[in-house]
């Protein structure tokens, strides 16, 4: 059996004013461009979440040191 090739998904959000320029000003200071910080911020708070056992555990994602399976 082949196996897959995992590949970054797009997502299309619309952010408050405030929120944008919070990611701009990190982008800025990482000298990187807002939809990476974005993604990097998407992904923290993710992992928050399920070490916290807000969000369950996928078969797809790395396991964190919250992770109770």
């Amino acid at each position: 059996m082949e196996s897959m090739i995992e590949v970054a998904k797009r997502v299309h959000v619309t952010l408050p004013d405030t929120v944008h320029a919070d990611l701009e000003a990190w982008a800025e200071a990482r000298d990187q461009k807002i939809a990476t910080v974005a993604a990097i911020a998407i992904e923290m708070y993710l992992e928050s979440l399920k070490s916290r056992g807000e969000v369950p555990f996928t078969p797809n994602s790395p396991k964190t040191d919250g992770d109770r399976n």
